[in-house]
């Protein structure tokens, strides 16, 4: 996974993410990492939030145990947009011999300014899966999706979960943008589109965006086709 014997300062890998996070902890045991000591930091799990990144920047401030190395990994599927603007300055102005990894299957789930700051590694199985909805979406005309939408939304808010849902959607379009920029990335109908989702993307960023007219608006602009 890495070459040479030194490491930069931070990563952002991309691929399976409980097999990529394996495969880092064996890496970094030849730099001096050990699982379960307390000068690192690991977080492992679905969604990684503010309070966990709040933590994460606690434990870096904090006095290692000892004068070597010291490894913080950030595991999820899922990167709160105000986690990562949080770990921003931690990143920008890195402590010598603190080195950062976030894990996650999809680079998009990554913020520019975030991911710009990272050297990225692809994991040897990092090709995104694509959920079927996506692409059964797509397959559908306007008064189809429509009936989805409902469909999705009703199914989502009797789990009583508004974050979930938000993150679904922004799966969703991350899903739908990795579709159609294969389809045909020439044609003008293609590329505005791709835009607009990009701009609804951005609009989840918000601190209570209307997920139904995000949706809606997807539902109307996106052309049908069979994937």
């Amino acid at each position: 996974m890495f070459t040479g014997q030194k490491l930069s300062h931070a990563y952002l890998i991309v691929g399976e993410v409980r097999e990529a996070l394996l495969e880092l902890k064996k890496e970094l045991a030849d730099f001096g990492f050990r699982e379960g000591s307390p000068d690192n930091y690991i977080f492992e799990g679905n969604s990684f939030l503010i309070k966990s990144a709040r933590a994460l920047r606690s434990a870096e401030k904090n006095l290692g145990l000892s004068a070597g190395k010291r490894f913080f990994i950030v595991a999820a599927y899922r990167l709160e947009p105000e986690a990562q603007n949080a770990l921003l300055k931690t990143i920008e102005e890195p402590n010598e011999d603190h080195h950062f990894f976030i894990i996650t299957d999809n680079e998009q789930n990554i913020l520019p300014t975030v991911r710009s700051r990272l050297a990225i590694l692809r994991f040897k199985n990092s090709e995104k899966r694509i959920d079927n909805f996506a692409k059964e979406f797509l397959g559908k005309n306007f008064p189809e999706r429509m009936i989805e939408v409902e469909r999705l939304l009703k199914e989502k808010e009797d789990e009583e979960d508004a974050g979930d849902l938000k993150n679904y959607v922004q799966d969703f379009l991350g899903d739908l943008e990795l579709i159609l920029s294969k389809s045909d990335k020439k044609s003008k109908e293609t590329a505005f589109v791709l835009g607009e989702i990009v701009k609804m993307k951005g609009y989840l960023r918000d601190v209570s965006p209307s997920l139904r007219l995000i949706l809606e608006y997807v539902s109307m602009v996106c052309p049908t086709m069979r994937v």
